[in-house]
């Protein structure tokens, strides 16, 4: 997800569940941060760089994170441990020919 202009930032910011506010603390927008933030969502301000990576990698961190915990409830449906749901793991990884 590239973070280019306005609606992105809005739908990465509600995707991750945070206010304005919220976003604008988290990238550490001194000031009135919020409107720093609706303003680039409107799109009467750009983007810079350094934000537009910030949230993407606010967003992969979510992304990751839901992953974790959707690999944990599947684990404990199936009643695995550790160790085998990292052999299985492991085994899918070596059967798609994906090492890396």
């Amino acid at each position: 997800m590239t973070i280019d202009n306005g609606a992105a930032l809005k739908a990465a910011r509600e995707s991750l569940g945070l206010t304005v506010r919220e976003l604008a603390d988290r990238l550490h927008l001194v000031g009135h941060g919020d409107v720093v933030v609706r303003e680039m969502e409107s799109g009467k301000r750009p983007i810079t760089g350094p934000i537009g990576v910030a949230v993407e990698l606010l967003t992969l961190a979510l992304a990751m994170e839901n992953r974790r915990l959707e690999l944990k409830r599947e684990r404990e449906t199936l009643g695995l441990t550790d160790r085998e749901a990292d052999e299985f793991y492991w085994l899918g990884r070596f059967l798609e020919g994906n090492f890396g």
